[in-house]
């Protein structure tokens, strides 16, 4: 947010909260929200890919994982992971509403996989901190990480065999794009402000 407002000093900015995929939706078909950042495909909105993301596992510091890599947070000079190393754990899952969380589960069941033991939460940064605190492990984007792992004490693993993803920024056809919203649109495709935003996709 902080790059946008130096880059565009005259917009004006209000972030709406959405509860799941379904409420992000209806917020910007009905023109409630200008635009939306989700992963999912809409074919009755225009979708613009501005990013694409992976899926990490993170897990605690004093998991067998993260001490054959001596703790080591960034998942950049690691192995590729599979999920059959966590069979046992728990895993800490966002609701099955929520956009990520279907994408996780396309991704368990073409690998033949499913957490013998899930406990079902709301947002990722609770998720997170459950982590950090040796309650479970987790699935993140590498969007989403690359926002926490200054913050908490996770360590994070790319999983093996997962495509990236889209991440799209959506708008109703209706919407009038001006020069400032073309100019936004275009900046949500820098991938600085990725690296560098809060903001957590959905």
């Amino acid at each position: 947010m902080p790059l946008l407002k130096q880059k565009l000093p005259g917009l004006e900015i209000s972030l709406l909260h959405g509860e799941d995929r379904n409420s992000l939706y209806a917020l910007t078909r009905e023109g409630i929200a200008d635009f939306s950042i989700n992963s999912q495909a809409y074919p009755d909105l225009n979708q613009t890919i501005i990013a694409t993301s992976s899926f990490l596992l993170a897990v605690p510091m004093d998991h067998p994982l993260a001490l054959r890599w001596k703790s080591e947070k960034s998942w950049e000079k690691k192995e590729d992971i599979s999920l059959d190393e966590v069979q046992g754990d728990l895993f800490l899952l966002n609701y099955s509403s929520q956009g990520g969380r279907s994408i996780a589960e396309a991704y368990f069941q073409e690998n033949g996989f499913y957490p013998q033991r899930r406990l079902e939460l709301y947002d990722y940064y609770t998720i997170a901190k459950l982590v950090e605190s040796g309650i479970g492990v987790a699935i993140f984007t590498d969007n989403s990480a690359a926002c926490l792992i200054d913050t908490l004490d996770v360590c994070f693993f790319r999983l093996r065999n997962f495509p990236r993803c889209p991440v799209y920024l959506s708008y109703r056809s209706s919407l009038y794009l001006t020069p400032v919203m073309k100019c936004f649109i275009e900046l949500c495709k820098d991938p600085f402000l990725w690296k560098s935003s809060t903001l957590l996709k959905k």
